[in-house]
C-alpha cells in the first residue's frame, strides 16, 4: 500500500471509531417528543410539508386548508367559498416564502399566494396539483405537477392598490 492510501484508510477509520463513540454517548431519554395533532387545534393529522418562516412560524400543509403555528395556537387558511381573497383549495400540498410576508402555496387545484400584511390571496387555477415549489428570488418560484414544470414569477401593479398579477 502507499503511504497515500494508508493515511486515507486511517483517517476514515478514525472518524468512524469517533462517530460510533459520540453516538454510543447520547442519553436516549434526554429526548422529548411532543404530539401535535388535531386535539391542539391542527385542521388535519395528515401534513404534507412543513415550513418554517422569515418571524418564526411553523406552517403545515394538510388535506384540510394550511395552518400557521405560532407555538401556543393554530391559525388554520381555508377556502371560503364567497370570497374571492381566500386560499384556492383546502388541499395543500407544499409552500414556500419568496420574501418576507409572500407565500406560495401550492394546492390540488392550482397556485396560491399569501401577502401576510394584506390578509389576502392571489389564486392561479391549474389543471394539476402543484407538488412542489422552490424559491428562485424574491419574486419567482418553480412550481412542478406530475406533467409540467412552471416558472413563476411575481408582477407589482400599482403600489398604492397593493395589486400584483404574475407572469407563468
Amino acid at each position: 500500500m502507499t503511504s497515500r492510501t494508508t493515511k486515507a484508510i486511517f483517517i476514515f477509520l478514525f472518524f468512524q471509531i469517533a462517530s460510533i463513540s459520540f453516538l454510543s454517548a447520547i442519553d436516549i431519554t434526554q429526548l422529548k417528543f411532543n404530539v401535535i395533532d388535531i386535539k391542539n387545534g391542527l385542521s388535519q393529522n395528515s401534513v404534507t410539508d412543513i415550513y418554517q418562516d422569515s418571524k418564526g412560524y411553523m406552517w403545515f400543509c394538510t388535506d384540510d386548508g394550511l395552518n400557521r403555528y405560532d407555538g401556543y395556537d393554530f391559525l388554520k387558511f381555508d377556502k371560503q367559498i364567497d370570497n374571492p381573497n381566500s386560499i384556492i383549495s383546502n388541499f395543500t400540498s407544499c409552500i414556500v416564502e419568496s420574501s418576507p410576508g409572500v407565500f406560495w402555496i401550492g394546492t390540488e387545484k392550482g397556485l396560491s399566494i399569501y401577502f401576510y400584511e394584506l390578509n389576502k390571496f392571489l389564486n392561479i387555477e391549474s389543471p394539476a396539483q402543484i407538488k412542489k415549489l422552490i424559491r428562485e428570488n424574491e419574486t419567482t418560484v418553480w412550481a412542478q405537477t406530475l406533467y409540467s414544470l412552471y416558472k413563476i414569477r411575481l408582477l407589482d401593479g400599482e403600489s398604492k392598490k397593493n395589486e400584483y398579477s404574475v407572469s407563468v
